[in-house]
């Protein structure tokens, strides 16, 4: 299931966060911001990059149909 962010009640709008990544801006994050999209885009959700956070990807993130803005 995933994670629903600090502030937010399951219920609310529907928002992924990408609970997997480290977010330090050195680990390779590509994996799990790639599994927040699909998890977002299953659930016609939006995907939440919490602020401080620094994502490195090291290939294609695909966005599916689906993911709201």
């Amino acid at each position: 299931m995933p994670a629903i962010p600090q502030g937010l009640q399951r219920g609310d709008l529907p928002w992924i966060t990408p609970t997997a990544a480290v977010g330090d801006g050195v680990a390779d994050d590509t994996a799990a911001l790639q599994q927040a999209l699909l998890d977002a885009a299953a659930i016609n959700g939006k995907l939440l990059l919490p602020a401080g956070k620094r994502y490195r990807a090291t290939d294609y993130v695909w966005i599916h149909n689906g993911i709201r803005e």
